[in-house]
């Protein structure tokens, strides 16, 4: 198809500029995005450009430590995207351990999001709640804001599919309030209907419409 096409030129394009490449870095990245891009379509290739691009990172690990865990991260993405989950959860904490032994707290608070993510999408939603918390707490403590939001959000979500309604609240509000702050409000949308529903289950239908 003429999809096909276009995306077998964008990577015979890639191809080109990795064979021109002076640095392994950047034939890396240009393996990475090979990679991401034949997830949904062929996967087998698309494993070999993501272990390509983690041999150079490893290879490149004194001078770039965060480029291990971000391919790590990504096949991890990849894993998921084609519902091998339990793969996707071993890899993204083999991207975490590396992100927490070389201090990288920005990786691992997105690292650690999408972990959680992953747990969620399985309905395993107190492993879920653990990773989105732990985010929570971490940006808490070094006064930062890396997916705080949003793991205040899902942290909510989570609470209120087990049906523990104040912790749900409590992480929902704190959402809320956070974005307002921030003033983050193109996403605010979401709090907001994880609160309706909290609202409607606890029979406050009025606030809940509000």
């Amino acid at each position: 198809s003429a999809l096909a096409s276009n995306a077998q030129s964008n990577i015979d394009s890639l191809l080109q500029v990795r064979a021109k490449a002076d640095h392994d870095s950047l034939r890396l990245k240009v393996d990475l995005e090979i990679g991401s891009s034949l997830v949904g379509s062929d996967f087998t290739s698309s494993k070999f450009y993501f272990n390509r691009s983690l041999n150079l990172a490893e290879k490149l690990s004194t001078d770039f430590p965060q480029f291990e865990p971000d391919v790590l991260h990504q096949m991890g993405l990849a894993y998921r995207q084609v519902r091998k989950k339990d793969s996707a959860i071993m890899i993204l904490n083999k991207a975490m351990a590396i992100q927490k032994a070389k201090n990288l707290k920005e990786q691992l608070a997105i690292t650690q999001f999408d972990l959680g993510y992953t747990y969620q999408g399985m309905s395993q939603f107190e492993m879920a709640i653990l990773h989105y918390d732990s985010v929570i707490t971490r940006n808490l403590g070094d006064e930062t804001a890396v997916y705080l939001a949003r793991s205040y959000n899902y942290s909510g979500l989570c609470s209120y599919y087990l049906r523990n309604l104040e912790q749900a609240s409590t992480r929902i509000l704190e959402a809320i309030r956070f974005r307002k702050e921030t003033g983050d409000t193109a996403r605010i949308h979401y709090p907001y209907m994880v609160y309706g529903l909290l609202l409607k289950e606890q029979k406050k239908y009025e606030e809940g419409k509000d």
